[in-house]
């Protein structure tokens, strides 16, 4: 397939997102090299806890996000769509997906690799698997023996077969969907955390070296000027 033609769309809660979510977006336009990628802030994800509203969370995207999008002109985009619905409701990938679909564009949805080991968790799978095409980031150290794990046990659900090589695979999804592309592939980006960047600004650490090494400034600044994360 061509994978110049398609949109991958890069979720996340961005809670804080930092400059591993940049260098991974920017990473995917190389390989598998998608023409463009979609940028969706989660509104309330359905298996973790979102600490932040979501305004701040779409604010520190932009922030972040600010260089990507002016240097590659309009190949990466950020798509509100999921805060902009708000409500208690979780977000569900699956919902997202039939509405994109309306679009009537390639798509790839993005995972990394615990998305990928917790991926039979997910609403509506394996149905999901048939709305469009995956990639899985291989973020190293350790990223692609994980990953050589997490698909072999899907392989073993039954859900992917393998397609030529032990990174690509095509779905096979519940009834109501069609084969799509599955395909691991290795990422530039940093082992950065959102997880440990709270946790050190909630203990006073925020000068520590993986917060100011792994944060935009701008992306720091506004979570100082708003006191988010107990500072």
């Amino acid at each position: 397939m061509n994978w110049s033609e398609v949109t991958a769309l890069f979720g996340g809660a961005f809670d804080p997102p930092h400059l591993g979510h940049r260098e991974a977006v920017e990473g995917l336009l190389k390989y598998p090299g998608v023409g463009a990628v979609r940028i969706i802030p989660t509104g309330s994800p359905a298996l973790k806890t979102a600490q932040t509203p979501g305004e701040h969370r779409l604010a520190m995207t932009k922030l972040n996000f600010t260089k990507a999008i002016h240097d590659k002109s309009s190949r990466i985009t950020i798509d509100d769509r999921e805060i902009r619905a708000g409500g208690d409701r979780p977000s569900y990938t699956f919902d997202t997906l039939q509405e994109l679909r309306k679009e009537g564009l390639p798509f790839a949805f993005v995972l990394g690799v615990d998305q990928v080991e917790a991926l039979d968790q997910w609403h509506r799978f394996p149905d999901l698997l048939g709305l469009c095409h995956w990639i899985a980031l291989e973020r190293e150290p350790g990223g692609s023996d994980r990953m050589r794990k997490a698909t072999q046990r899907l392989v073993g659900l039954g859900v992917l077969v393998p397609a030529g090589d032990e990174r690509t695979f095509e779905t096979r999804p519940g009834a109501s969907g069609k084969p799509t592309r599955f395909i691991c592939v290795p990422t530039p980006a940093r082992a950065a955390s959102s997880t440990d960047i709270r946790r050190r600004f909630a203990l006073n650490y925020e000068n520590s070296a993986p917060v100011t090494e792994n944060l935009d400034p701008r992306v720091r600044a506004y979570l100082n000027a708003n006191h988010l994360y107990g500072t």
